[in-house]
């Protein structure tokens, strides 16, 4: 069952351009992109690096939107009326901005290109980097999780980076945290005997919305374990299965999770392929500490 990672000399953490075999055509698409978008940003002042992540730039797909994410040395992102996305639209879709904590999005369109640009304080991206180097950062439910949001750094690419702290950052998380391996499997041992105990109660009752709240939670703390008894920051869960084959994962637990969703398996039969994929993770071999 299990992957061929841990005993090889590779690196834990690679550039997203190393991780497959196919030509670079997202990343150098994003590159492209960039150097329109990034300039046009500057001027407004504090931008520290930006960096591209997403379906493109890691190449699971060719016609995704290309996902752009900008961090800034400021308390919070240039509002909205000052940022340049109605500048760079070049379509006949309108542009849409957002402008709350979680959520400082610009969207509009380069040619036929749907382009996402995303503005992060330096603050909150260095709190996500220290909460998943101390082993967290996947718990709560939250948007975007610190994890999801380190994973898509760690495997995307530095766009732009003139004050050397995208590389700084880099350097970081191209360390694997052993913390985040012992501490997901120390919380997933602890939690297993009580999740179970819940989905049974609700199978038992019929109570399917609870029972896929529970299960989401404690599924997320699976995969969390999971990725990182290999040494992988777990992504954003879109395109799940595209991350587990690129890791080399093991493809029986894989399948143990496609068949959590398949529309004929009752809460029952979930709730024993969410106890027969938790366990086996348990079982991997941690990574020293």
């Amino acid at each position: 069952m299990r992957g061929t990672l841990r005993g090889s000399a590779r690196p834990l953490v690679r550039a997203a351009g190393s991780c497959y075999a196919e030509p670079m055509d997202g990343i150098a698409h994003a590159r492209a992109i960039a150097a329109r978008v990034v300039p046009a940003y500057r001027p407004l002042g504090g931008l520290s690096f930006a960096y591209g992540q997403g379906s493109v730039v890691t190449g699971f797909s060719a016609d995704a939107d290309i996902d752009l994410v900008l961090v800034w040395d400021r308390a919070a992102p240039p509002a909205p009326e000052a940022r340049p996305a109605q500048c760079l639209n070049e379509g006949t879709w309108p542009t849409e901005q957002f402008h709350q904590p979680g959520a400082y999005l610009d969207q509009f369109r380069i040619g036929t290109r749907p382009i996402d640009v995303a503005h992060i304080p330096a603050a909150v991206f260095a709190e996500w980097l220290d909460s998943v180097g101390a082993g967290g950062g996947w718990e709560q439910r939250a948007y975007p999780q610190p994890l999801a949001a380190v994973a898509g750094f760690a495997y995307g690419v530095l766009l732009a980076d003139e004050r050397g702290a995208g590389a700084a950052a880099r350097a970081r998380v191209a360390a694997f945290p052993p913390a985040l391996a012992a501490r997901s499997r120390a919380r997933l041992a602890e939690q297993l005997p009580g999740y179970a105990d819940a989905l049974a109660g609700c199978t038992a009752r019929g109570d399917g919305w609870l029972f896929h709240e529970i299960l989401a939670d404690a599924l997320r703390g699976a995969c969390a374990t999971w990725f990182a008894a290999y040494g992988r920051y777990l992504p954003f869960h879109k395109r799940l299965h595209d991350w587990v084959a690129r890791f080399g994962l093991d493809p029986e637990l894989a399948q143990l999770e496609r068949q959590l969703w398949l529309p004929g398996a009752d809460l029952a039969r979930k709730q024993a392929l969410y106890v027969a994929l938790a366990e086996p993770v348990l079982a991997l071999p941690a990574i020293p500490e």
